[in-house]
């Protein structure tokens, strides 16, 4: 586990404002990315500051007691919750170095057994050296044990905390809406049609490159998108590769293309498209009606030498593409 604070460089009572300064500046790397998905939501980042507190605190005893980097200790993740020594020597050594007891097991006559001395395959007999602890060092094991088991624990509640927020701002990426907004397309993102939606009659289209973006980041990579003449109509969201939510969506018009400008980060583009507008919930309608895509490549938008990387797509069939798709189900979608 990272020191997210130490690695941006920013102080654990960072603002939101603050740490998206610092994510900008480290755009690309590996602590930028963890820091946008764990320090940008409220849920997550209140699971991580309790075990960066542990780890920290953990860290810091280790420095109290003298303890060397260790086996379990040398990943370059734990960088962040090592600090110097205070004290000359460590602890374990001076509980190791202490005089040792040995037992001496005796045969069956109740004789010591002397070809045991050479050889213990021979007469069965078992020769072994247990180190004699002391009450401070018994004491420092207990203390690890608990500390290790605070850690477990904390994992658990961890990944529980992870498992039910998966968007940035700590809300589902679906809430609930109004009816009024079922049919127009500030509407936010619905997981499934209504199979029994065609008592309805079409809404009126969105315009050509209607955007939402649904994260508290700016927009500052282009995205260019084509479609075919005379084709049906598109609905595009952009899939955080990340978390799974739905971090921004466009609306083109049949025949159309958009030049928009989407967040940084690492995205699934999905896409459906059909005739008739029926609002966010059923799209183009229900079975056959809505059609629904992803496409294959993962995109990732970034900052690099002082301009934002982006994409133009053209979801046209052609010779040499090299845009593969794929036809989603309902639950993929």
């Amino acid at each position: 586990m990272k020191n997210l604070y130490k690695s941006l460089n920013i102080n654990p009572n960072a603002s939101v404002a603050e740490i998206q300064r610092a994510v900008k500046t480290a755009v690309g790397s590996s602590s930028s990315i963890d820091a946008e998905y764990v320090l940008l939501n409220n849920d997550r980042r209140r699971v991580f500051d309790r075990c960066n507190d542990t780890l920290i605190n953990i860290g810091k005893l280790r420095s109290n007691l003298g303890l060397e980097r260790g086996g379990n200790w040398v990943s370059q993740n734990f960088t962040g919750y090592t600090f110097k020594a205070t004290r000359n020597g460590s602890i374990i050594d001076e509980i190791i170095n202490q005089p040792r007891n040995r037992r001496v097991d005796f045969n069956q006559t109740g004789a010591r057994d002397e070809a045991s001395k050479t050889s213990e395959s021979k007469s069965g007999i078992e020769v072994r050296g247990e180190p004699a602890l002391s009450p401070g060092g018994q004491a420092f094991l207990f203390l690890i044990t608990i500390l290790v088991i605070g850690i477990i624990v904390i994992g658990y509640m961890e990944e529980d905390n992870l498992s039910n927020s998966n968007s940035y701002t700590g809300q589902s990426s679906s809430p609930s809406i109004s009816g009024s907004e079922q049919n127009n397309l500030p509407g936010v993102i619905a997981e499934q049609p209504d199979e029994n939606v065609f008592n309805k009659q079409p809404s009126p289209l969105p315009v050509n490159g209607y955007v939402r973006n649904y994260t508290s980041r700016e927009a500052l990579a282009p995205l260019e998108i084509h479609v075919p003449r005379f084709s049906n109509h598109y609905f595009v969201k952009l899939e955080n590769y990340y978390s799974g939510s739905i971090d921004f969506i466009i609306f083109i018009r049949g025949g159309q293309f958009v030049e928009v400008e989407v967040p940084l980060g690492t995205y699934i583009i999905k896409y459906a498209t059909g005739k008739d507008w029926y609002g966010v919930v059923d799209l183009f309608g229900p079975g056959d009606m809505t059609r629904k895509y992803k496409a294959e490549d993962i995109f990732v938008f970034k900052e690099e030498y002082y301009q934002y990387t982006g994409y133009t797509i053209e979801l046209i069939e052609q010779v040499g593409g090299n845009l593969r798709t794929s036809q989603l189900s309902d639950s993929d979608w």
